[in-house]
């Protein structure tokens, strides 16, 4: 095999967690990234309406101000969510480009982010969508 398909199945090692989900129904997993306000008091609403729960992909020092997403939520909206049952997962602080930041940037971001969303799961999602290998050996 050449170096290209030792690394493509590399990143497919590293990005594959499988888990073990039983249902006779299927399971489908909502998710709103960087924590947008409309996604909690639409999005939140919708999903509870019938019995359901989100994830919400958090960026703490976002939080408050306004991105081409529009108006994000706030510290006191990301904990009316979490209260009301949804996951609060991390997202970086920042919302850093991880492709392009040192690890130990990486490694703070995340641990920041984490102690300022105190309710934050262990679940976490790169910016962008991206991370490289070495990026994603850091946060697995």
């Amino acid at each position: 095999m050449d170096i290209c398909g030792r690394v493509l199945n590399e990143v497919h090692r590293l990005q594959r967690k499988l888990i073990d989900i039983t249902s006779d129904n299927g399971v489908v997993s909502f998710s709103f990234d960087d924590f947008p306000a409309s996604a909690l008091h639409e999005g939140a609403t919708i999903l509870e309406d019938v019995g359901w729960r989100g994830t919400y992909y958090t960026c703490g020092g976002l939080l408050g101000t306004t991105t081409k997403s529009g108006p994000i939520a706030t510290f006191e909206e990301v904990q009316e969510c979490h209260e009301r049952g949804h996951e609060i997962a991390n997202h970086t602080l920042r919302h850093l480009d991880c492709t392009q930041a040192a690890s130990a940037r990486v490694r703070t971001e995340i641990a920041e982010n984490k102690r300022i969303l105190k309710s934050a799961t262990r679940n976490f999602a790169f910016p962008f969508g991206e991370g490289n290998i070495r990026e994603q050996r850091l946060v697995k």
